[in-house]
């Protein structure tokens, strides 16, 4: 009693009374799944190469490297430029609203 399997293969019984194909089809099946398989590994060697290009994107770039300097000197030197600089008083009254800040020299309330 021959059957139908969900792919379009025939299955039939043989001399044992067991379940059996072509071998047609069973290269088939075989080739389809190697196939498969393949795509497989590529969609996920693709989805690797993208996980590590956002992984790298993500790291720091560091200190470029300053020739015949220390790592340390351009570590430090690049420390300092990041560190806020202070307004020169032209700059300050030209950045706020054009008035002047008057800071003290000495302590405050020594009027004479």
């Amino acid at each position: 009693m021959p059957t139908s399997a969900g792919r379009g293969v025939l299955v039939v019984e043989d001399d044992l009374g067991r379940p059996s194909i072509s071998y047609a089809d069973a290269r088939r099946l075989v080739s389809e799944r190697r196939e498969a398989a393949a795509r497989a590994r590529e969609l996920a060697e693709r989805h690797d190469q993208e996980l590590e290009e956002q992984r790298l994107a993500s790291l720091h770039v560091g200190v470029p490297a300053v020739p015949g300097e220390l790592p340390s000197t351009a570590l430090l030197m690049s420390a300092r430029d990041e560190r806020p600089r202070r307004q020169s008083m032209v700059e300050h009254a030209l950045s706020n609203d054009g008035g002047f800040v008057f800071h003290p020299l000495g302590p405050e309330g020594d009027e004479q």
